[in-house]
């Protein structure tokens, strides 16, 4: 009697479903360790606070931006007078 068969055909599938499955398990966690370092690693990533290359401009340039685009929509007509209106009060403040 032969006792290294473990008593039929069916222990050889076992060990190749756990090795599969050990593999698998080894790839989702080398996966998921490439995800998180690309993640926190890139300069714009929310995970590390870190903003980019480019910061935003102070507020005083980012209000005086806007205003020059909403004069160039208006100019171009893609607003009318009242929207223009409208916008430019937010824009200075106003209510």
């Amino acid at each position: 009697m032969r006792y290294g068969d473990c008593g039929g055909g069916i222990a050889g599938w076992v060990w190749v479903f756990g090795a599969l499955l050990v593999v698998g398990l080894l790839l989702l966690m080398v996966a998921g360790g490439l995800l998180t370092y690309r993640a926190t690693s890139r300069p714009d990533s929310h995970l590390t606070g870190r903003t980019g290359r480019h910061p935003a401009p102070p507020a005083g340039q980012a209000r005086a931006r806007a205003r020059e685009i909403l004069d160039e929509r208006f100019d171009r007509g893609d607003i009318d007078a009242e929207e223009f209106g409208d916008r430019r009060r937010m824009l200075d403040g106003g209510d």
